[in-house]
């Protein structure tokens, strides 16, 4: 068995949550039965990539009695499709050994998984690892660190750790954040955030017709169109109990749409499930129902 540890400058800012690790395996094949343990990547608290690699089918049980120890005071392992592959196989492969597996005692986090929203988000293609790290890479503000070994030699475990910085944006969705002002100006509500204990190392932006967001470092700017009456939209994502008026070009609760006509009503979609409201200078001064209406707009565009 071959052991090595690289140091990841590159990542210097990117500390890991306590009691973390990035875990990444690579086999022979898929089926742990009839394929062996060639690598197991760790990348701990203390920037660095710990590499322990199996020379011959006997280094696997090494393999495995090294990592066990590794993560000995690890608690949460991050995963990318971990949940389908590297920990069912790792189950496996200890059991098969009748070596204590140190992976019942921790949590798996699938980026996978928390990440699914962030496909239709940023237009991406699929939901690749490389589909996220290609994003992320575009996404720098030090275009040069992307020549740096850690990004130009990047493998599976230094990729998942790169794309962790997408946890910014999910902690601004889920409300993690300190609303410092609000103007209108030209028809355009903007919102300024600051995010608590999250920062992004770079820029990006997302829009349609409605919303106008752009992070950059841990400053959220988010921009909401009023129409040419001066409304706004407040948008449900509980889809199933509201339905469309076409006519009138707003979606209203079943409690209300059961009186209206079937000729006129259509399912609700996530695109068409709104109200509208009239904008007035109060819901700027009000705090209160500002952060309120803002709950709607983020759960909103986290179901994109």
């Amino acid at each position: 068995m071959i052991k090595s540890i690289r140091p990841l400058t590159g990542f210097a800012a990117r500390r890991l949550p306590e009691n973390s690790c990035i875990l990444d395996i690579v086999s022979s094949g898929r089926f742990w039965r009839n394929s062996r343990l060639l690598e197991i990547r760790l990348i701990l608290g203390r920037n660095e990539e710990t590499v322990l690699i199996s020379e011959k089918e006997e280094d696997e049980d090494r393999l495995l009695s090294e990592t066990a120890s590794l993560l000995s005071e690890i608690s949460t392992v991050i995963t990318f499709n971990g949940v389908s592959f590297d920990m069912p196989y790792l189950h496996a492969k200890y059991k098969a050994y009748g070596l204590e597996d140190p992976l019942l005692k921790t949590e798996c986090r699938d980026l996978l998984a928390d990440y699914r929203y962030l496909k239709a988000f940023f237009g991406l293609p699929g939901r690749h690892l490389q589909d996220y790290f290609n994003y992320y890479m575009s996404t720098l503000s030090d275009r040069s660190s992307a020549d740096s070994p850690d990004f130009s030699s990047a493998d599976d475990a230094v990729k998942t750790l790169a794309i962790l910085s997408f946890d910014a944006l999910g902690a601004f969705l889920d409300g993690r954040y300190e609303l410092e002002d609000a103007v209108c100006e030209n028809d355009l509500l903007i919102c300024t955030l600051r995010l608590k204990d999250f920062s992004y190392p770079g820029a990006f932006s997302v829009h349609d017709e409605i919303y106008h967001l752009r992070l950059e470092n841990d400053l959220v700017r988010l921009g909401i169109h009023l129409n040419e009456k001066k409304q706004i939209r407040v948008y449900h994502t509980d889809l199933k109990n509201y339905a469309y008026l076409p006519q009138e070009g707003y979606a209203v609760h079943k409690s209300v749409a059961q009186y209206v006509d079937s000729s006129r009503k259509e399912k609700a979609v996530r695109a068409n499930c709104f109200h509208f409201i009239s904008y007035s200078d109060n819901l700027i001064r009000n705090r209160k129902m500002l952060e309120e209406y803002l709950q709607t707009v983020l759960q909103f565009l986290k179901s994109r």
